[in-house]
């Protein structure tokens, strides 16, 4: 059978890559890999497919100094991310076994008298001061075999690059210092000794560091601005601000009812004005003591008994989805409210330069809900760079990150552990790599071929480096042709907004 399709000049048909429809957010959707733990009882932490890894029940396991293996466990939290219908849950546990191979000859320091050995136990450090050191006597934990200990290592099992950890000193005077300026965060350590001839190793037990300054989450935190926000007469919510930027609602409850999608209450037809009450919960942010987890916080409205109706405007229609081909042809915007009638001009001629374009779109009002429902069609102006036809991809530096669907999809990796890399070296015709990270409608480029953005989000910097989102970032989106669409500086505690 075939399909005919009948386009009328100028010729606008397009085809646009179907959205992908999420569903649950499983163990197989997190696509978990790779997970192991080795003859000493080092745990290697798998590699995710989908979401981040917030928290983990075990951070090591005894050697296993036995002649079969073991069945080792570990159960991994894991933040679903947005979009998926089991987002509101917040987390989903998933477990890792592997079978814990027993020491060879070699490993064991029972039958290797050149290995190391460790005793005692590495306390765990809490509530320290912001910026107080912490010194640990490593050498004190490990025995030298027939061999001397060479060196010693630490490594960071799980937790925040804001804490330091760093071994300094030799022999009996190896000291490891740690610490960190940033109030509220947490990380784990493990210590480890190797012989001289590298051909055995032993390792400490795993041991917390965190820093005093938490508090928990409550409603002053959330600072909603009750001022804002309203409740109409037909039961349509119109929701308050908040001016935590960082901060992720969760849902939008009337007494039990979850009116999130919804966003109505019902009508009042009891004659006269009542006050109604919304509870919205919200995803507590990191850094507080009862993160991860939920925190409600009401807010009363009064709707009033008579319809008062507003009018129509181009932010009502809440244009979306259009762009400039670098043929100059303009596809047409997605509307949430209104009928598009049409738009000026119906396309551009073609350009050796990127250029700033408006476009002005004919939006019919909604035949009813607002005060001019029937009435006038608007004019709405929307403007957008149009791409140039050979491209210009500038002669400045930059470098990003890879991509991520939103700022809060950058936050969960760092809850993580997980800190974004600027590893990937791009050209830009921005005017400089500083102005870069905030000069919208210029263009990305790897080599002579434009970043094919998607829409996503990327971290920018002037120099390739690795970084700890607590921490203020710049971000920027860029769309499928390597123009910067919109900017952001960030900080994942406090939040942000536009540069």
């Amino acid at each position: 059978m075939s399909t005919k399709i009948n386009v009328r000049s100028p010729y606008f048909l397009q085809f646009t890559e179907p959205t992908q429809a999420l569903g649950i957010f499983t163990c197989t959707t997190a696509g978990l890999t790779n997970f192991s733990v080795d003859s000493s009882g080092v745990i290697n932490n798998p590699n995710i497919r989908n979401g981040s890894i917030l928290d983990q029940t075990d951070y090591s396991f005894a050697a296993n100094t036995g002649a079969s293996t073991i069945s080792r466990s570990v159960t991994y939290t894991i933040a679903i991310p947005s979009a998926y219908t089991n987002s509101n849950d917040a987390t989903i546990d998933c477990v890792q076994t592997f079978d814990q191979p027993f020491q060879t000859a070699q490993e064991d320091p029972n039958l290797n008298l050149t290995c190391p050995t460790f005793s005692g136990t590495v306390p765990n450090l809490a509530n320290i001061a912001p910026s107080l050191e912490q010194l640990i006597d490593v050498d004190s934990y490990f025995t030298a075999g027939t061999e001397s200990i060479a060196s010693y290592q630490v490594s960071r099992v799980s937790g925040s690059g804001s804490v330091t950890a760093v071994i300094s000193g030799t022999g009996s005077s190896t000291i490891c210092t740690i610490q960190s300026s940033t109030p509220c965060v947490s990380a784990v350590f493990q210590f480890k000794a190797i012989n001289t001839s590298g051909s055995c190793s032993a390792v400490s037990n795993s041991f917390s560091f965190n820093t005093s300054g938490c508090v928990a989450f409550d409603c002053d935190d959330a600072d909603i601005d009750e001022t804002t926000g309203n409740i109409e007469q037909d039961g349509t919510v119109h929701k308050s601000t908040w001016n935590n930027g960082g901060l992720q609602l969760n849902k939008l409850l009337y007494g039990a009812t979850d009116i999130t999608t919804s966003l109505n209450v019902g009508a009042n037809n009891t004659g006269s004005d009542r006050n109604i009450v919304l509870t919205y919960r919200f995803n507590i942010p990191i850094g507080y003591t009862n993160y991860p987890g939920t925190f409600d916080c009401n807010v009363t409205y009064s709707q009033p008994a008579t319809a008062t109706l507003l009018p129509f405007t181009c932010a009502d229609a809440q244009i979306t989805g259009t762009f400039i081909s670098d043929s100059g042809n303009i596809a047409a915007p997605d509307l949430v409210l209104g009928n598009l009638i049409s738009w000026t001009p119906q396309s551009f001629p073609e350009v050796l330069l990127d250029t700033p374009r408006t476009i002005t779109f004919t939006i019919e009002p909604p035949a009813t809900g607002f005060s001019n429902s029937g009435g006038a069609n608007l004019s709405c102006d929307v403007d957008i760079t149009q791409p140039a036809k050979q491209l210009d991809c500038g002669t400045v530096t930059v470098f990003l990150s890879q991509g991520y669907n939103s700022i809060d999809d950058i936050c969960s990796e760092r809850a993580a552990g997980r800190y974004w890399q600027t590893s990937n070296q791009v050209s830009t015709n921005a005017s400089t790599a500083s102005a870069a990270r905030y000069q919208l409608g210029t263009r990305m480029c790897y080599g002579s071929t434009a970043v094919f953005g998607g829409g996503k989000w990327y971290v920018i910097t002037t120099t390739q480096t690795t970084g700890d989102a607590q921490y203020q970032f710049y971000a920027i989106q860029i769309d499928s042709f390597g123009i910067v669409q919109n900017s952001l500086i960030w900080n994942c505690s406090t939040g942000g907004g536009n540069i």
